[in-house]
């Protein structure tokens, strides 16, 4: 399981430079700015289902930094979370069921 999870993190890292490179904001529509609009589109995207409630949260929460999860996120700090959550929701348990 800890080689899913680094093959993962290296895709959504662009760290498999240069001949494989994945720009996750392009992907996501411009109109999902809060913690929990990007969650739960990036969850919708890679699952097509609901997660358990308490991974979502954390993952929410990761994206929030303790801040309200239904407030604007600047662009800056959705570029440098969006890779992390989505390698988050690929390590859930529900990810790795499907």
């Amino acid at each position: 399981m800890l080689h899913r999870w680094n093959v993962a993190g290296a895709l959504l890292e662009n760290w498999l430079e240069p001949s494989v490179q994945v720009n996750l904001l392009t992907q996501m529509p411009s109109n999902r700015t809060t913690p929990n609009q990007i969650v739960d589109w990036w969850i919708q995207r890679l699952m097509g289902r609901s997660i358990n409630a308490d991974d979502r949260s954390e993952i929410v929460f990761f994206m929030a930094q303790g801040f309200d999860p239904d407030h604007e996120l600047p662009a800056d700090q959705i570029a440098d979370r969006l890779p992390s959550a989505v390698q988050l929701i690929c390590m859930t348990p529900d990810f790795q069921y499907r």
